[in-house]
Order: C-alpha cells, then structure tokens, then sequence
C-alpha cells in the first residue's frame, strides 16, 4: 500500500483510538498520506488531553494544508507562554509578512528559551536580525548556539567557531 492508496476510511479508527499512541500513528499517516478527513476529527484531537495527540494533530493540520491552521496558530500566540510550542513552530514555517510583529514578539519571550531563535530562524525575516544578533549575546550557550544557528539559516554565513564549550545539563 503506497501512501497515496490510504483511504480516510482506513484511518478513522485510528484516530478514534482510546490508546494516545495509536491516535498518534494516525495523526501521522493522516500528515505523510496527506489523507482528508472530516473536520470533527480535528475538533476533537484539539480538546484531546494527551499533549501528543494535540501536536499530532497540529502537524498533520500544517502537512494537509488545512485552511483553519494558521489562524489557530496566530490566535495562540497571543497567549502567555503556554506548555505547548509547536504552534509557534508552525507559526514561524507558516507565517506570513503580517506576522512579523507577532514573531518579533516570541523573539523577546525570553521563557522560551533557546526554541524562540528556531522560531525566529524559521521565519527568516530579515527584521528579526537583531533579536538574533542580541542572542549572541546571552550568558546562557544554548541560546547563543541558537542563535547562531538562526543566523546562519537567515543569511547563509556560517558563523562557526573552533571554540568549543561543554554544555551544562538542562535543567542545570
């Protein structure tokens, strides 16, 4: 069977599944098959209380290139440092030039961490150069690795350094 011979059919019951995993493995036949299923599908992993379902969801939203996405995608943006970042992910591969403001805005959150300059990177607007330049910057290495790995994918100019630093443990 060849992604293109997978039928909506074929996958309902797997995004119907009690098992967060199985309803997982949908989501992502439903992103790689580029399979249409009902909206209520979708409606209903949204709400789901497995965080993985949630982004399974999401990913398979982007992958199928659902209408809707975007906008969820800048509506969640707006709220304050959720547990969940994959729409801002998606934000940046999806955004537009009129997100720019909202994008310049993740670049400052500095709760998010290193993520904000992938984000940032993604995007690739030319405007977001300083929030990167000023990544350089941080005390913290993971964010000014990030940073010049935005960089890098912004402009092009690899930025490496033989200087090489061991990394302390995330959560310390």
């Amino acid at each position: 069977c060849s992604p293109g011979d997978v039928e909506p059919d074929q996958v309902a019951s797997f995004l119907q599944a009690d098992s967060p995993r199985v309803c997982q493995a949908g989501w992502r036949i439903v992103a790689l098959a580029d399979v249409r299923v009902p909206q209520e599908f979708y409606q209903k992993a949204h709400s789901d209380k497995d965080p993985g379902v949630r982004r399974g969801c999401l990913w398979a939203a982007a992958w199928t290139r659902q209408p809707w996405v975007l906008d969820y995608c800048r509506k969640f943006a707006e709220k304050d440092t959720p547990a969940d970042t994959v729409p801002f992910r998606l934000l940046a591969m999806l955004g537009q030039p009129d997100d720019l403001q909202r994008m310049l805005y993740l670049g400052t959150g500095t709760a998010f961490g290193p993520h904000r300059f992938a984000w940032l990177g993604a995007y690739g607007h030319p405007q977001t150069v300083d929030l990167i330049l000023a990544g350089f910057k941080s005390k913290n290495p993971r964010e000014a690795l990030a940073a010049g790995s935005a960089f890098t994918k912004i402009t092009g100019m690899d930025i490496s350094s033989t200087t090489r630093v061991q990394l302390p443990p995330e959560a310390g």
